[in-house]
């Protein structure tokens, strides 16, 4: 009974603090995104990754959540692809993706991005890239 007890209370605080369930990765919000968008964009990709990187921090890191957000980037100039995660950071168990944007040169003046969205509640995100990536956003 006792040892029953036991076990129980450690699935309860392995629940409680995400113990066993699977982190939102890059690899795993790309395959199992709950929604997903990409749109080509008549600009250098350099100008896009900027001005996405530029908005996401505006939009993400400037407002009160409840859990911290994270917002980091990675650009590779010689294959000129770049990457863009937004995170949710909790003290117990690891970050999680909640938003991921893919961006790739398609020339020299055009490039594609792809936004991911972990879950429904990051939906009204897809509309917003599109437009950041042409400007810097005058809304979040």
């Amino acid at each position: 009974m006792l040892a029953t007890i036991l076990i129980l209370a450690v699935i309860g605080v392995g629940a409680l603090f995400g113990v066993g369930a699977e982190p939102v990765t890059e690899e795993n919000i790309r395959i199992n995104s709950a929604h997903k968008t990409t749109f080509e964009i008549e600009k250098p990709f350099q100008d896009v990754f900027a001005n996405l990187m530029s908005a996401s921090k505006q939009c993400y890191l400037d407002k009160a959540f409840v859990e911290q957000i994270t917002v980091a980037g990675e650009k590779n100039n010689s294959n000129k692809t770049g990457n863009i995660r937004i995170e949710h950071v909790y003290a117990m168990k690891p970050h999680e993706m909640y938003i991921m944007v893919d961006i790739t040169s398609v020339d020299a003046n055009k490039s594609t991005v792809t936004v991911y969205n972990a879950d429904d509640a990051a939906q009204e995100s897809l509309e917003n890239y599109q437009q950041w990536a042409l400007a810097k956003p005058e809304k979040c």
